[in-house]
């Protein structure tokens, strides 16, 4: 069940970035990727990063803008 929750939030952010950005598959495997790394950092889940990154796409309109602002969050949270 929670590889089905994953893949649907998957699938959300990429549908997002894809209709926010216009990113490719290869700039959403390097989100994601991303996504992971911080995960495996900072030891906040996935739960917590996608929906985050996600908004934050949505308000920029930037992914690379929503990844340094995501990084700036997650410093100030530890």
């Amino acid at each position: 069940m929670k590889c089905k929750a994953l893949a649907t939030r998957s699938a959300k952010l990429a549908t997002t970035l894809q209709n926010v950005t216009g990113a490719t598959d290869a700039q959403i495997a390097a989100v994601e990727s991303q996504i992971l790394q911080t995960s495996l950092l900072t030891g906040l889940t996935d739960d917590e990063l996608r929906p985050s990154f996600e908004r934050l796409v949505r308000a920029t309109k930037d992914s690379d803008a929503a990844l340094k602002l995501q990084s700036i969050a997650v410093d100030v949270a530890a």
